[in-house]
């Protein structure tokens, strides 16, 4: 069995929440000796925000696709991806109501984007008809409200 070259520290932390039975259990293993366990951890946690927003940037945005042989093709692709993103951002930033400001993309597309609705022809008007079962309803209209509000 090998072990390692030199030596690492290894820092652990157990936490339990308030409203749940088990513990939850996390280790780090670092190489830096200078740094207390708490703010290790701090580090770390800030860490998992941001490769959240990669995971959202790629698998909500399709930031990662590059369908086309050509360079400017797939990089105007990503240029509108990043520009979607940044709307994105401002509109949780801006119009969401509080407390939903950290849904991700593929949240708001099945709470807010994606609602059942049927378009009626009716004497030279065109009526859009939402679904009355929706269940996200109070979030879209709360949503809607703070949008007219701005």
């Amino acid at each position: 069995m090998d072990t390692w070259s030199k030596p690492y520290r290894v820092v652990a932390r157990i936490t339990r929440n308030c409203d749940k039975i088990f513990y939850q259990y996390e280790c780090v293993v670092t190489r830096l000796t200078s740094i207390s366990a708490a703010d290790l951890f701090k580090a770390y946690d800030q860490r998992d925000i941001v490769e959240n927003n990669i995971k959202e940037t790629k698998l909500g945005f399709y930031l990662d696709k590059t369908n086309s042989h050509d360079y400017l093709a797939n990089t105007f692709r990503m240029l509108f991806s990043a520009l979607a993103y940044n709307i994105v951002q401002v509109f949780k930033q801006s119009v969401l109501p509080t407390g939903k400001h950290d849904f991700q993309i593929t949240t708001l597309r099945l709470r807010l984007f994606q609602i059942p609705a049927v378009l009626v022809k009716h004497a030279r008007k065109f009526i859009l008809k939402l679904s009355s079962n929706n269940i996200f309803d109070n979030f879209y209209w709360e949503t809607l409200a703070r949008r007219q509000a701005l």
